[in-house]
């Protein structure tokens, strides 16, 4: 509880996650390991409920849609991989040229962003997997980044430049 500052809730992990994202209804919570697999949790209790592989390598910064019903994952493979969360079939998988750290669906649903190493921000299509844009955003790593409640601006932090920036992108 942040106003009195007493932890309400959370729970210990086998390995060290590499990134992780928090359902809308706060339900479930997703994180990424070297293991190439994506574990879904109870967010409340902590309890494993579906371990997603298809990652060659470790799987990096999961993030739910904002309607709940699609999970993406980037990998250090360069693989997007993007699940149906009731189904928890794979939607589509598409490629980067190299590694995706870090992802974030557009408030639509129709784009998502990742964070791909060297200052770069991709762009890409959810439904057909293209790449829309690559925005050389930063010198070095890119922190926090996330689109406008709209959509139409996508803000950028970078974590070596010491800059943030916002990118209309529609």
């Amino acid at each position: 509880d942040v106003r009195t500052g007493k932890v309400v809730g959370g729970f210990d992990l086998p390995t060290a996650p590499r990134g992780s994202g928090l359902s809308p209804d706060g339900k479930l919570m997703a994180d990424g390991h070297v293991s190439g697999t994506v574990h879904v949790e109870d967010s409340h209790t902590g309890q494993l409920l579906r371990t997603l592989p298809g990652h060659d390598g470790t799987a990096y910064g999961p993030a739910f849609s904002s309607d709940g019903r699609a999970l993406a994952s980037g990998g250090i493979d360069g693989s997007i991989i993007i699940w149906d969360t009731a189904t928890w079939a794979v939607l589509r998988t598409f490629r980067n040229t190299g590694p995706v750290y870090e992802l974030r669906f557009s408030p639509n649903g129709k784009a998502l962003a990742g964070w791909t190493g060297q200052g770069s921000v991709g762009l890409w299509d959810v439904q057909s997997g293209a790449l829309l844009q690559t925005l050389v955003a930063h010198t070095g790593g890119v922190g926090p980044f996330d689109f406008s409640p709209d959509g139409a601006v996508l803000a950028t932090a970078g974590t070596d430049d010491n800059a943030v920036k916002l990118w209309r992108w529609r």
